[in-house]
C-alpha cells in the first residue's frame, strides 16, 4: 500500500467515525468496537488472510523460573486457547464444587498409637496412607486448573474425580447472518458487504465473525465450530457499531454488560453508589414475566436490591 492510499484510508476510517460519534453517543469500549469495525473494512487483506499467515508464528516454550518451578507458554489461535480455558475454568469449579464438606468428612484410618506394634505394623502403615489420601483437598482454584491442565496433557484423563467427566469448553462467536449466506453461496459479498469509499472508489469488505462479540476471527473458522453447535442463540445488533441489543436467552452477553456497565455508572436503586461493575444485571420487567434480554430492560442492581425493584415506585 503505498503513501497515498494509506492516507485516504486514515481519513476515510476518521470520516466514518466521525459521522458515527454525530448520531449517537458511545461508550469506551463500545467505541473501540466500533473502531475495530470500521477499520476492518479498510484493510487491504482479509481477517481470514491476516490469521493465516499468523497461524504460523505457533509454538510452545517452557522457560525455568525458581523453587522447581517453570513458565509454559503456548501461542495458538484465538479460538483455541478461549477454549482450553473455558473447559480448565469449567473442570476446575466442579472439583471445588465436588469437595466434601468439612461437616460431612468421615474419620478414616486408625492413628498408630491405637494399634499394637509388631504383626500389625502394615495394618497401621496403611491405614495412614489411606488417611493422607483422604486428606482434605485445600487447593486453590488456580492450582487446580494447572494440574488439570497438566493431568490432560501428560495423561489425556483428567478424570480424577467423576465430577469433571463431560465437560466441554464452549465459545461464543457471532456469524453474520449474510455474510454466512454469501460465503456458503459463494455469490461474492455483495450483499453482506460493509461499504466504504477510499480514493474515490467503493470498497465492499464481508463483515467479519466476532469472538465475544468484539474480536475479529477468520469466517471460515466460525462456520466449521458452527457445524457442531448443538444450539444457537439470536442475537440482535446495532448495524454499525456491532452493539449487541437483545439476546434470546437469560444473561446478557460480554458486550451488553460493558455497555450497561458505562451507562449506569453505579446501582440504579435511588440512593445506592455501588459501582455498576460490581452489580448484578437484573431484568426490570422479569425474565419469568416475558421479559427480554435488552439493553432496555437491563439495568445494574446490588444483589440486596433485586428482589424489590419490579415493586418499587
Amino acid at each position: 500500500m503505498d503513501a497515498v492510499e494509506q492516507s485516504a484510508r486514515r481519513g476515510e476510517f476518521v470520516r466514518v467515525m466521525l459521522a458515527e460519534l454525530d448520531s449517537r453517543v458511545l461508550p469506551p469500549k463500545a467505541l473501540r468496537m466500533a473502531a475495530a469495525r470500521v477499520a476492518e473494512s479498510l484493510t487491504e487483506e482479509s481477517v481470514s488472510e491476516r490469521h493465516e499467515r499468523a497461524r504460523k508464528t505457533r509454538y510452545v516454550s517452557v522457560t525455568a523460573t525458581e523453587n522447581g518451578m517453570c513458565l509454559l507458554r503456548a501461542r495458538l489461535p484465538l479460538i483455541e486457547g478461549k477454549a482450553i480455558a473455558d473447559r480448565l475454568r469449567k473442570q476446575g469449579k466442579a472439583l471445588v464444587t465436588a469437595r466434601p464438606k468439612p461437616a460431612n468428612a468421615k474419620p478414616t484410618g486408625t492413628s498408630a498409637t491405637s494399634r499394637p506394634c509388631g504383626p500389625g505394623a502394615d495394618d497401621v502403615a496403611d491405614a495412614e496412607a489411606e488417611a493422607e489420601a483422604d486428606a482434605p483437598d485445600e487447593r486453590t482454584m488456580d492450582e487446580v486448573k494447572a494440574d488439570l491442565f497438566a493431568d490432560m496433557l501428560l495423561t489425556s484423563d483428567p478424570m480424577s474425580c467423576a465430577a469433571a467427566a463431560g465437560i466441554q469448553a464452549s465459545v461464543q462467536f457471532t456469524i453474520p447472518i449474510l455474510t454466512a449466506l454469501t460465503k456458503l453461496g459463494g455469490s461474492g459479498a455483495g450483499s453482506s458487504a460493509s461499504a466504504s469509499r477510499v480514493g474515490g472508489a467503493t470498497r465492499l469488505t464481508p463483515a467479519p465473525a466476532l469472538l465475544d462479540g468484539m474480536i475479529p476471527i477468520p469466517l471460515e473458522d466460525a462456520i466449521r465450530l458452527a457445524g457442531t453447535a448443538t444450539s444457537f442463540v439470536r442475537i440482535l445488533t446495532h448495524p454499525i457499531t456491532g452493539t449487541v441489543e437483545a439476546v434470546d436467552t437469560y444473561r446478557p452477553t460480554a458486550a451488553m454488560r460493558a455497555y450497561l456497565t458505562a451507562r449506569d455508572i453505579h446501582c440504579r436503586w435511588p440512593g445506592c453508589r455501588q459501582p455498576a461493575a460490581t452489580c448484578d444485571l437484573d431484568h426490570t420487567h422479569a425474565w419469568e414475566h416475558d421479559g427480554t434480554t435488552t439493553l432496555e430492560n437491563l439495568c445494574g442492581l446490588r444483589l440486596s436490591h433485586e428482589s424489590g425493584h419490579e415493586f418499587a415506585p
